[in-house]
Formats: structure tokens, sequence, C-alpha cells
């Protein structure tokens, strides 16, 4: 067979590729033309259990170093009597014939089961049994034929058809059923295959063991791959089952993992290449998260969030500690300089980072009664070396003024993420919350002598007072300064211009960086729409771009500029009448439109209100899904679960009792009678 195929690879290639055909012939056919698979039956095709050896010879004898020729000869010799001593002994035998594997077992019962038809011929000692391959499920005579006389005319051919029948050879001693032989590439190289032990478990030559009829947990419920093709497959026959126009799909949003985002094989692409409109968004509330978490790779700000994750899982460890905890801060309420109504620390989230500012805040507050039952545990009665060193990383000042200083940053970013998580939300607005954030970091790096001393180090300084802790620079710092010539004593300075301002720099860098995609330049085109912008803009050049850009999409693209016109006169004087036009949401503009007078606004203003800012509202149906499908539920069908994900989501629906009863009652015929 090797032979006859590789004629025809010859004959296909030599025209096309003369240059590598005379290397492959004289290298790979003349003179070294037993390197394929199944050249010799029964012989090793890799030195793979010599590796093995050397493995175990490097890890427990030479330890992986060059030992001198003499050295080694000493070291030989014990290893070859440690060897002989453990196969005398029967701790390490050679195999006498075939082993049979659990997973081998398995494979080969549930390939029994496929139920294929099989065409034997006998022998005088063995039976040739011929099996279709692949999901084929019965051969013919025809297909043997061209088989065994290799009836191949090109490489193409022999391609489709050598691989289409496999050839099990049994004895006919069912006891020698281990020496069956199979031409599948897996006997070749593993001198035994599921074929073989499947044909002997049909032929009632052996039986299975009962552990391999249990099939694995990866088999019962096979899952779709999640690559961007199979997703965007799923998406796009949802829209054809339901007979939704791909024209109408305008943009997409979806977090930022490969499968999803990728240019080429992503599930965007994939769509993009149906429906042209739809420009991929990274969800912003995904991006939010991700610039702060670069920002927070800062090595104090690192550090401080470590530590009181430790602390945290220290008492959440344990109901004792946290019964101490809860009463240091019930029996001392009214001895620390900050009241604070919450009685038990709150974990750090894994994956929102903006949230981490709830967990910092509450530990800000119970800053005090954290110190104080971790000086309680250390003591010679509750000896804890956990205990000890948290006490001792929590009464440092570069912790507590890093503690104070992240809890004062996050909580300007927690509006902002709250705000981009709204259903309604356009990028017009989420862009000038964006630029409120960043305006806000501007001022405070203009006022930061007077802002970090009256709010950051002031706080700090109270909890250093409460706790008798010095202010102090860190001595590794120090020794960095004095390496660059400069030379800083006070601690307030060195943590404002060394830690607050590049933070605080690399924080907005970071937003800028992760939030630019929300001005791509057909967002901030239909955002001239808005009060607040088209009032300050020239409708001629305004209605040239936007015809150029949506003319496909336009009612009347020859009355554009006229309806600019008055919508911008409009616009005029919707903010004179009330200052709170420039802030309304795009729901409560798209009211002021109507189709007779503003047809082209309003296509273009449900366009910008249609591009999704974030995925929220789409994530929002998970933590539904979790409550809805629970254990009680797990065999419910998707018509069922899709009725209930509607009925919960949609709250403000009314249903009436009555008529869903009536429908029941009507759908099938019941024993029972329920009066109607």
């Amino acid at each position: 067979m090797f032979s006859k195929a590789s004629n025809l690879f010859l004959k296909k290639w030599t025209k096309k590729q003369p240059a590598f055909i005379e290397y492959f012939q004289s290298e790979w056919l003349a003179s070294h033309n037993t390197w394929y698979e199944g050249v010799r039956h029964f012989t090793p095709s890799t030195n793979n259990a010599l590796e093995a050896n050397n493995r175990v010879i490097k890890d427990e004898n030479t330890f992986r170093e060059r030992l001198p020729l003499s050295r080694f000869k000493v070291l030989a010799l014990e290893i070859v009597e440690k060897w002989s001593k453990s196969y005398e002994r029967g701790l390490k035998q050679f195999s006498e014939k075939q082993t049979v594997t659990l997973d081998l077992w398995t494979n080969a019962y549930q390939w029994v089961k496929s139920n294929k038809s099989i065409l034997s011929t006998e022998h005088d000692d063995t039976i040739e049994y011929y099996i279709p391959a692949g999901d084929e499920t019965a051969i013919t005579n025809a297909g043997i034929d061209v088989m065994k006389k290799m009836k191949w005319y090109s490489f193409d051919q022999y391609k489709i058809k050598a691989f289409n029948v496999w050839c099990v050879t049994l004895p006919v001693d069912k006891l020698r059923w281990l020496n069956g032989l199979c031409d599948c590439p897996i006997f070749f190289k593993k001198f035994m295959c599921k074929h073989v032990v499947g044909m002997a478990i049909r032929l009632n030559y052996c039986r299975p063991p009962p552990a391999a009829k249990d099939v694995p947990l990866g088999e019962k419920r096979r899952r779709e791959p999640c690559t961007g093709e199979s997703i965007a497959n799923i998406i796009l026959d949802y829209l054809k089952r339901y007979s939704l126009p791909l024209d109408n799909c305008v943009g997409q949003a979806y977090d930022g993992a490969s499968n999803m985002s990728g240019i080429y094989k992503g599930c965007q692409a994939i769509i993009k290449k149906y429906c042209k409109d739809a420009e991929y968004m990274h969800c912003s509330n995904h991006c939010l998260n991700l610039a702060l978490i670069d920002t927070c790779s800062f090595t104090q700000i690192r550090n401080m969030m470590g530590t009181i994750r430790h602390i945290i899982k220290f008492f959440k460890e344990s109901p004792k500690r946290m019964a101490a905890l809860r009463s240091e801060i019930t029996e001392n309420e009214g001895d620390y300089i900050q009241l604070s109504k919450k009685k038990r620390l709150i974990s750090l989230c894994d994956t929102r980072w903006v949230d981490r500012n709830t967990s910092i805040e509450t530990f800000l507050e119970l800053y005090l009664p954290v110190v104080n039952t971790l000086d309680r545990y250390r003591s010679a009665k509750l000896k804890d070396d956990s205990a000890e060193q948290l006490y001792h990383a929590i009464t440092n000042f570069e912790h507590i003024i890093s503690t104070c200083l992240s809890c004062f940053v996050l909580s300007e970013i927690v509006p902002l993420s709250r705000l981009l998580q709204t259903p309604t939300l356009d990028f017009g607005a989420a862009n000038r919350y964006v630029d409120i954030l960043l305006d806000t970091f501007q001022k405070r790096k203009i006022d930061a002598p007077d802002y970090f001393h009256n709010i950051i180090y002031q706080h700090s300084d109270q909890l250093c007072t409460e706790l008798f802790i010095t202010p102090c620079i860190p001595r590794h710092s120090i020794v960095a300064l004095k390496k660059k010539q400069i030379t800083i004593t006070d601690p307030e300075e060195y943590y404002r211009d060394h830690v607050y301002l590049p933070f605080l720099a690399e924080l907005v860098d970071n937003i800028k960086n992760r939030l630019s995609g929300m001005r791509s330049p057909r967002i901030v085109l239909l955002s001239q729409l808005r009060p607040e912008l088209i009032i300050k803009e020239k409708t001629l050049k305004l209605a040239k771009q936007l015809a150029d850009k949506f003319a496909d999409r336009l009612p009347s693209p020859l009355q554009l500029f006229s309806e600019l016109e008055r919508w911008q006169t409009k616009c005029i004087n919707l903010i004179k009448e009330e200052e709170h036009w420039k802030k309304k949401w795009l729901n409560d503009l798209i009211k002021q439109t109507d189709n007779t007078a503003f047809p082209n606004v309003r296509s273009l203003l449900i366009f910008l209100a249609t591009l999704p800012v974030s995925t929220a509202s789409a994530e929002r149906s998970f933590s539904h899904l979790a409550r809805i499908k629970s254990y009680a539920r797990s065999t419910m069908k998707e018509g069922r679960l899709n009725g209930l994900a509607a009925a919960y989501i949609h709250k403000d629906i009314d249903i009436d009792p009555q008529e869903i009863l009536t429908c029941y009652i009507q759908k099938h015929s019941r024993r029972l009678d329920f009066g109607f």
C-alpha cells in the first residue's frame, strides 16, 4: 500500500513541485524507506520507552548533572543492580501479553453499541472482519474489493477510499483474541485498538469490566465548541429561525475574549460578513474594569489588596474569629474615631474590580476593630502565627495610606460604572459621563496638594494616631531615591508625588486607552444630533457627513438638510425652556421626533440608541437563569425554560392566572374537573 500511495503522490506533485519531489524521492523513498507507521508489525515505532528510562536516570540518579565517565560507570552499575533486584522481587515486570486499559475497554464498548454492519471472510486459522470506518455504518463487497486490490488511480482518490474500511483479523481460537490484528493507525502504534477489542466483545470472546459500561462524563453531554465560528452560527441560526432580518443588525457588543473579538475568526468578524453595519464594540463596563485592573498592578496598591484579601480570608475561615471581630465592633462601638453600622468584612470581588471599592471602604471603616482583633489573636492565650504576620502587615503606614488612597480614588469610578450598566444609556451620554470623570481626575491632579492633604493624608494620619504609628517613608524607597539623587524627608510629600500622582496619571491613561472605542467616527457623528451638540454644529456640513455615511438608512435623504435645520431650531427652543434637555437620555429625544416632521432624524437617533454601550443587560439574564434553572428543575426543556425566563425578566407585564389556567385546560383532555 505504501509503495502504491508513494507512486500516486509522486505522480501528482512531480510537475508542480519538482525540487521537493526530487529531495523526497532520494531521502525518504530511496535512502530511508522504513520510516512510516506499520512498516514492521509488533516492532516499536518510537523510542519513548527508552527516553522514559533516560528521564528516570536523570531525575533519580544523576540529578541532571554531567558526570565524569569514571563516576558514571560506577553509577551505571548501581542502576543495573537496583533495577535487577526490582525485577527479581516483582516490583517491576515485563509484559508477556497485550494489555487492555480501562479507557480502551470503554471506547470498544461504545463502538460495539454503534451497531455497524460487518462483513467477514474465513480462513484456516483466522477470520477477517471488514469494518466501516468513521461515521459510516455499512460497507459493500465492492468497497472491500477496492481496498484489497488497491484500485486507486489518483492520490486524492487514495486519500478518500483507502481509509474507508478497516480489516480486523482474529484467530479462530477465541482464547487467543489478544493476538488479533488491525490495519488502523492506532493499532500500528499501540498494537491494540478498539476494533480488535470491540470485535472480541461482539463475538462474546470476552466481557468488558462493569466500569467500562459507564460512559465518561464528557461523553454524556457533548457541548458545542466555544469557537467564534460555532457561536456565530448559533446566533445566525437563531436570527433566521425567528425571521429577524440581518440588515437590521447595526452593532455587536461582547466581552474581550479572543473567540468573540478576533478580527479574523472571532464571532464579531463572522457576523460582520453578513451585516456590514454590525460594528463590534467591546463592552464599555468591561473596558473600565480592565483599565482598573491594569492600574491596580501599581506596587503599593497590589500589595495592599493582597494583604486585605488574606485578612478577610483569615476571619471568614473561622466562625470564632468572625464572632471575635463582631464583638470587638459592638462592644467598643463608641471608642473609635469613625462610627460604622457595618459588622462584617466583605470579600474582594475576583472579577468586578470596581466593586472592590465596597470591600475596601468597609475594611477602612473597620480598620481599628480589625487591628485590635488581630492583636488579641497574636497574644499568648490565642497564639496564631498568621495573625502575627497579618498584624505587622496592617500596622504599616504604607498599607494605611494605600488603603485610603485606593478607597477615595475608586469611589470616583463607581458612579460611572453603574451608569454604564444602565439599559437605556446611549453613547452620547456615556461619553459625557466619561469626560466628567476625566475632568474630575484632572482637577484632582491640579489640586493635588490640598486634596491629598485634607482628604487622604489626614484620614491616614488619624488612623496612625489611634494605632500609635509614626508616618514614615519605606527604607527601600529612600535608597532608591538616593540613587536618583532625590532627597525627600516628608512622608506626605513622598506619597503624594511618588504614589498618588503616578497612580492617578496611570489610571487616566488606561481609561482613555480602554474606552477609546466609544469615540469611533460613526458614534461621534451620530452623537452630534444630541441637543447640547447640534446647537453648535453647521447643519450643511453635518448633513453631508450623515448622507455619506448612512445614505441607505435614511427614509428621505434629499430632505436631510432642511430636516436638520428644523431639528436644530427645535433643540434650541427646548434648551431655552428647560436647561435639563442637554442631559436628557435618547429615549426622551426620540419621543420629540415623529415620522412626519423628522423621519431622518428619528431614524438616526434610533440607530444611535440601538448601538450597545455595554453587555450588562444580557449578563443580568445569566443571573436570572441561575435562579430559575435550579437543581429541582434540572430536567426542564428549552420551551419551558424560555417561558419562565421571559416571565421572570419582564416582571412588569401583568399575567392573568385565570387565562393561564384556561389555556392549560384546553390544551389537553384532563381527568380532573376544574369546573369550566
